[in-house]
């Protein structure tokens, strides 16, 4: 590599007298010079000519305005004279007449307009104007002139240019005679080719394009056209130079990594360079020797897990490549993200020339992509997509990690790019996010044995398995070992941000899959950089919202699952904690502490659950004539009070005539029920009989009197209707009626009971939110195909259920109003609670929700769940209930146990961000070095770019300690790293609190909120249209 140093670029606007002619003009000069001889600039830029002085005008440029009567036009030709270091403007003067007035644009350095009635383009070459190369100022005019282009073609921001160009032959002590391609680029110009060059690209133009084709996509053949409609858009000419401008965009991509990796500054060169040493590393990541401490591997496993490597592996099958013949050579092969091509085809022919071309078995009952498509390969295509793996935590592509598909996502490819990312690691905890996890993991190590041992696991390197969490729902029963919410240590890790990345990369899909194929290595080699490098400036903002999360949400979810744990007896729960290690321990054995027990409901279950309940309502409706105790006196008024909800519920709405004579039926049973029941009230309540008396004088009717409303219109409008007539019980008396002696005692009865009603509600929503999930799982393992008519049966079981939910609730509601009136400031408040739509839900995600219900690790159990009963005891519980509680006990302490791993991983990757910035920056400044040969001023270049890039790592370090030095310290955690990263920071910046509101939200490693929603893997799609 050789030194290119470019200066700042100076303008300056000269004004050299011109001939005279016979056009009138406001002003005339007599001299007549011939030719403008260049000048000499020091780099002051201060000129150092030792020609004659001619009539020169230094103006300042502020733009061309076009002549009139106030300002007429010039006599002379003005040109702008670029001052730089590296070459020196030769003006000749065209001997032409009539002269016309030359205006130079004023922002820029090769557009020129001629004022012809109109203003028309011109160019430095149509001008005269010829740029000299190869010296540098204060070295004279280049005495041996080599190479003359007169129509060098040079791109631009602005567009194409023609520039007359003279190269330089001397032979200079140093270097002796320049090459071509050299001398272009000391000024800022990358060549078109290397030998006989006549088109040339700005340095300018190249990074915008790759800036641009990174944000945008745009592509290479678009830019080109903008480029040349924005130079002419008359159609008087066309600037067609596609081919030399994508062989510059390619080499200039190509040597920009290089320059990033730091092989410029290694004595190898480029030929040193080693597999995925040109990619970006993930700096949160562990990488030992870098940013992990002594000793590491040697500390106990509660403290070692956080250091495990998080990976995640996917496969992308819109990143396909046409065969379109195209034999290209790869620039870097393996240096990156892309494995060595040669080496992967060659094992991979290996393994079909052993093993054969069969199918792996699919052992899951989950229809995915990776399985689908595992032996996908579409006519016409070298490779059905591309196979990747990422960080888990981070969504970093990993060096190494990258490989074409020549046949769908099958076991030899996905292994060959797993091992070979992790042979470029040092690691010994490993978790592996896949979305067939469940299956992949199965011969794993036996398969593992297949590769060459460079590229073998050591058997004492730990390797983990998980499915991502949205992948997870689409997998059966049996599949808790595998997820992300119950696995130990894994913290709140996603394993989903590969889906994110692929959105982005599938942009680029319609252009790479039209490339040769290294070229195309070359392309996402390039988009993976630029992505691995902005997901690292992000850092810190993430880092920071992420950790404000975890941290509210561990303790939320610590201290529910504290009052969850409370309602259980001890001798439950222990048995539920022996049995989890065991499962922690192996997770084969049975049952899993995290699975739910599949219901075994059928139709005629839910048809005979439907007739007892109608039983039971029939029973309710008994009338009872024998004499009754206190207690049962109000039992009785409470299942007369029931039956009036119910009977409120059935009458709303419009009815058929059977409908009406039911509804008639039963007004009447509950009127004579309610008539019976007064005879005993007149003994315990007499001070009920009056409040009865004034009722029926105000409505001017009994309580049976409007018993004919719906069949006899002219009934009075105003009568009152069996269910709506007031039963007046202790609760429903005035506080100066419930003071008498004989009241107090039978309110106090009332309100035990009402205790027990509440409860008792609350036990039978409870219940038949159990049969709803039941119901739910039978309909979707048994009638996902079965017809309308099957499952439109099913719909009005679960609406019966559903109705007697709302009874039980609405009975719930009674009783705890009783409560507030019979004994306000009682301890059952702290039990019985306000009952909310909201609350009716679980004790699992509610499948009969049509909206989108939270992921497991954010959804919190519904209060009602946790509500104990005042007596309990493991046999008073029912065996269905305490099951299903085991299930969410489980899952319940789980998610306090992820959210608190959580919040320890996320400091310590802060930690190991700051550390591994640290040592990059001292890795580049050790670069500065270590070439021996080369002349100064190449040892001076790569001394100031080792040391730019080491700043560029010091100043994100201590960005980033600083922004989350406040948030831990918000949150009452001391960091380690505070000496060493904000020792020159002052007291009044560490003390600046963040505005917490603004980080608050959903927590960003790679993590959304909705974990559990349906899989979604449409940027997975194979399908060009």
């Amino acid at each position: 590599m050789r030194n290119v140093q470019r200066a700042p670029i100076r303008r300056r606007k000269i004004s050299i007298p011109a001939p005279e002619s016979d056009v009138p003009t406001a002003s005339t000069s007599q001299a007549t010079p011939a030719e403008y001889e260049p000048m000499d600039l020091d780099p002051a830029g201060e000129s150092s000519t030792s020609a004659q002085p001619r009539t020169k005008t230094r103006t300042r440029n502020r733009g061309v305005r076009p002549p009139d009567a106030q300002n007429p036009p010039f006599t002379a030709t003005s040109v702008t004279v670029l001052a730089t270091p590296s070459f020196v403007v030769k003006t000749v003067l065209p001997s032409r007449s009539p002269v016309k007035t030359v205006w130079s644009h004023y922002t820029d350095i090769f557009l020129f307009t001629e004022y012809n009635i109109c203003f028309e383009k011109t160019s430095l070459a149509q001008l005269g104007v010829g740029v000299q190369l190869g010296h540098l100022p204060g070295t004279g005019p280049c005495s041996i002139p080599g190479r003359h282009v007169k129509d060098f073609a040079v791109c631009d921001l602005t567009g194409f240019h023609e520039v007359d160009v003279t190269f330089c032959a001397c032979e200079h002590p140093d270097e002796g005679v320049i090459p071509f391609w050299i001398q272009l680029i000391r000024v800022g110009w990358f060549p078109g080719s290397r030998e006989k060059p006549k088109t040339a690209f700005t340095l300018s133009v190249l990074d915008f394009f790759q800036q641009l084709n990174f944000q945008a996509k745009t592509n290479l053949s678009d830019f080109q056209r903008a480029l040349s409609r924005y130079t002419d858009n008359s159609g008087r000419t066309f600037w067609n130079r596609r081919r030399p401008f994508a062989e510059a965009v390619r080499q200039y991509r190509h040597l920009v990594a290089l320059k990033r990796g730091g092989r410029c500054h290694d004595p190898t060169g480029v030929d040193g360079t080693s597999a995925g040493a040109l990619a970006l590393e993930c700096p949160a990541c562990p990488h030992p020797g870098r940013n992990l401490p002594p000793q590491w591997n040697l500390v106990p496993m509660e403290m070692r897990w956080l250091y495990t490597l998080f990976l995640m592996v996917d496969a992308n099958f819109k990143l396909k490549l046409k065969d379109r013949g195209i034999q290209d050579i790869e620039l870097a092969p393996g240096w990156a993200y892309y494995v060595n091509e040669s080496k992967f085809q060659a094992h991979i022919d290996e393994h079909h020339r052993k093993h054969g071309d069969g199918i792996e078995d699919n052992t899951c009952s989950a229809e995915h992509n990776a399985i689908l498509k595992a032996n996908l390969r579409k006519e016409g295509y070298i490779a059905s997509g591309v196979g990747a793996v990422f960080c888990a935590r981070h969504c970093l592509v990993r060096p190494n990690g990258v490989g074409d598909l020549q046949k769908g996502e099958r076991y030899v490819n996905m292994d060959y790019l797993v091992l070979q990312t992790l042979a470029l690691a040092v690691v010994s905890l490993v978790l592996l996010s896949y979305d067939i996890a469940c299956q992949y993991s199965k011969k794993f190590r036996q398969r593992v044995k297949a590769f060459p041992p460079e590229m073998r696991l050591s058997e004492d390197i730990d390797v983990r398995f998980a499915i991502p969490k949205k992948h997870f729902v689409v997998h059966g029963a049996n599949h808790s070992k595998y997820s992300l919410n119950y696995l130990q240590w894994v913290g709140r890790t996603y394993g989903e941000g590969v889906e994110s990345a692929w959105h982005v990369f599938n942009s680029v899909s319609m252009a790479t899959r039209e490339m040769g194929p290294a070229m195309r290595h070359e392309v996402l080699n390039d988009h993976w950089g630029s992505w691995n490098w902005e997901k690292i400036l992000n850092f810190g903002f993430l880092m920071t919202k992420s950790f404000v999360d975890a941290y509210e949400m561990k303790i939320k979810h610590a201290s529910r699952f504290e009052e969850f744990n409370a309602t259980f007896p001890t001798q439950t729960v222990n048995k539920w904690k022996r049995h989890l290690l065991r499962w922690k321990a192996n997770p084969n054995i049975k049952p899993d502490p995290f699975e739910e027990l599949e219901t075994q409901t059928t139709l005629k279950e839910i048809q005979l659950k439907l007739a007892k309940e109608d039983a039971d309502d029939t029973a309710r409706g008994a009338v009872v004539q024998h004499e009754v105790s206190p207690s049962v006196f109000l039992h009785l008024g409470l299942e007369i009070e029931d039956q009036q909800r119910r009977l409120r519920s059935r009458a709303v709405g419009k009815h058929s005539a059977s409908e009406l004579v039911t509804l008639q039926e039963k007004r009447t049973t509950l009127g004579r029920r309610i008539e019976l029941w007064r005879r005993i009230q007149n003994i315990y309540l007499p001070v009920a009989m009056p409040l009865y008396a004034a009722d029926s004088a105000s409505s001017g009717a009994t309580p049976s009197s409007g018993l004919d409303d719906d069949l006899d219109d002219a009934t009075s409008a105003e009568a009152t209707k069996v269910e709506d007539v007031p039963l007046w019980l202790p609760s429903g008396l005035s506080p100066a009626l419930r003071t008498a002696d004989c009241i107090k005692t039978i309110a106090a009865k009332e309100c035990e009971l009402r205790k027990a009603q509440a409860f008792d509600a609350l036990a039978n929503i409870r219940r038949l939110r159990r049969v709803i999930t039941g119901i739910s799982v039978f309909k979707k393992l048994n009638l996902v195909n079965e017809g309308q008519r099957t499952s439109t049966r099913l719909r009005s079981y679960y609406d019966k259920f559903k109705t007697q939910i709302d009874h039980s609730a609405a009975r719930y509601q009674a009783a705890r109003a009783a409560l507030l009136v019979l004994d306000p400031n009682g301890s059952w408040s702290v039990q019985l609670k306000v009952l909310r739509t909201e609350d009716i839900r679980g004790p699992t995600s509610d499948e009969d929700n049509n909206t989108k219900s939270l992921g497991q690790g954010r959804r919190e159990v519904s209060w009602i769940w946790l509500v104990q009963h005042a007596s309990p005891s493991v046999d008073g519980l029912e065996n269905d209930f305490c099951e299903g509680m085991r299930v969410e006990w489980a899952k319940s302490q789980a998610r306090a146990e992820r959210w608190s791993e959580e919040v320890r991983l996320l400091q310590e990757e802060m930690r190991r961000v700051l550390e591994f910035l640290t040592w990059k920056a001292s890795w580049w400044r050790a670069q500065a070095g270590q070439r021996a040969d080369g002349s100064s001023m190449l040892k001076q270049g790569l001394a100031a770019y080792a040391e730019k890039e080491a700043r560029v790592h010091e100043d994100l370090a201590k960005t980033f300690a600083l922004r989350w030095y406040r948030i831990l310290i918000f949150h009452k955690i001391t960091p380690s790293w505070k000496t060493k990263y904000l020792s020159d920071v002052t007291e009044a910046d560490l003390a600046s609190t963040p505005d917490i509101r603004l980080l608050r939200g959903r927590s960003l490693t790679c993590e959304e909120d909705n974990d559990e929603s349906d899989e979604g893997d449409e940027d997975e799609g194979d399908e060009d249209e």
